[in-house]
């Protein structure tokens, strides 16, 4: 019966803990895998691998980042925070510390910087990017981490400053510059980013 009570005991401090928090010094790496410290390595470390969320502070006390693990990975919800408290930056990985979905970027005064898309770690989609002030200074999109489409910049007073297109990363078709008034500054044409016009 003590060996019984003895084997449950041991299962049960070394079972793998589903929802819980902890700091990276609680943890332990192995071939690329994250473990709690107290679990003993066999040919079934599978089994244990770390799942719940992994914070570090900085010495001030703040909390420097929040990073939800599964089966010993980084996987989903990630936060990091600037030392004096504001969140800079958040968003999802998949498999392979790969960025995926939507992240968002912030000012130290906690204003938006940018957000967009990822897809498989590489910008995909429309992103935004705003002035300090939060008021939005330009937009436009990516694929394959590269620009692809219709670009926007603004002035300060809101009024639109450029519209460009690129294609495959490179400068393509009528770029057309306003005034601070709205009106039509200059235009020029681009091919396979060179310009033509």
């Amino acid at each position: 019966m003590k060996v019984l009570f003895l084997i449950i005991s041991i299962f049960f401090i070394s079972s793998p803990s589903w929802s819980e928090t902890v700091t990276i010094d609680d943890l332990k790496e192995k071939n690329g895998f994250y473990y709690k410290k107290f679990n003993i390595f066999s040919p079934l470390d599978f089994l244990y691998r770390f799942t719940g969320i992994v914070e570090s502070y900085y010495e001030n006390g703040n909390l420097r980042n929040k990073v939800n693990y599964k089966d010993g990975e980084p996987k989903g919800l990630i936060e990091w925070y600037y030392e004096n408290g504001q969140l800079e930056k958040k968003g999802n990985y998949k498999e392979g510390l790969r960025e995926d979905g939507l992240w968002e970027f912030y000012y130290k005064n906690g204003q938006l910087l940018e957000k967009g898309n990822f897809k498989d770690g590489r910008k995909d989609g429309t992103w935004e990017y705003y002035n300090k002030n939060g008021q939005l200074s330009s937009k436009g999109n990516w694929k394959d981490n590269n620009p692809d489409g219709l670009w926007e910049e603004y002035h300060k007073n809101g009024q639109l400053s450029y519209k460009y297109n690129y294609k495959d990363g490179k400068k393509d078709g009528v770029w057309v510059n306003f005034n601070q008034d709205g009106s039509l500054k200059k235009t020029e044409t681009w091919k396979d980013g060179e310009k033509i016009d």
